[in-house]
């Protein structure tokens, strides 16, 4: 997948434009209208391979990063991205779902039901 990656201060913002960026390999965890993708990197000063989860609208070339390594979900920029689903932003900002694969799976389902 082409991805470009632009950084504004310490947000990163990650869109998939052909022939924008560069192409890489991510990592499929569950597919739908919303894609929930892993991409994995290399720490440059100890060689250990993290990953970062994304999520992806079919429709939308902006990809939002999921989770804050060790602090969790990133549950402001999630409730802005979900803001069409008003019942996953409550369950998200109450800790009642906690996980990428809850989300997306949640998501996918509501939208089905939805539209």
């Amino acid at each position: 997948m082409w991805i470009d990656v632009s950084s504004h201060l310490i947000h990163e913002k990650y869109t998939s434009i052909p022939n924008q960026g560069e192409k890489e390999f991510l990592k499929v965890i569950e597919r739908g209208y919303l894609t929930y993708y892993q991409r994995e990197f290399e720490y440059a000063d100890n060689d250990y391979i993290d990953q970062i989860s994304l999520f992806k609208r079919e429709d939308d070339n902006s990809l939002v990063r999921v989770s804050q390594g060790i602090f969790g979900l990133r549950k402001e920029s999630l409730a802005s991205y979900f803001n069409d689903c008003p019942d996953l932003v409550n369950k998200i900002v109450n800790e009642e779902i906690k996980t990428p694969i809850e989300i997306v799976r949640f998501y996918n389902s509501w939208r089905i039901k939805n539209h």
